[in-house]
């Protein structure tokens, strides 16, 4: 899967889901470049992450 299709993916996710699957990333430490992509779609929409 390339990163086109995981930002497509997290797109379809609603905004408290982003929230909570960054939340969830974060807690089980998941890769770096897989927490920055969600890092990167919580900014575009000006959303704050939870930590």
């Amino acid at each position: 899967m390339g990163v086109l299709s995981i930002n497509t993916s997290l797109g379809i996710l609603s905004d408290e889901d982003l929230v909570t699957v960054y939340s969830k990333a974060l807690n089980y430490q998941l890769d770096n470049k897989f927490v920055e992509l969600i890092l990167e779609e919580l900014n575009r929409r000006g959303l704050k992450e939870a930590s």
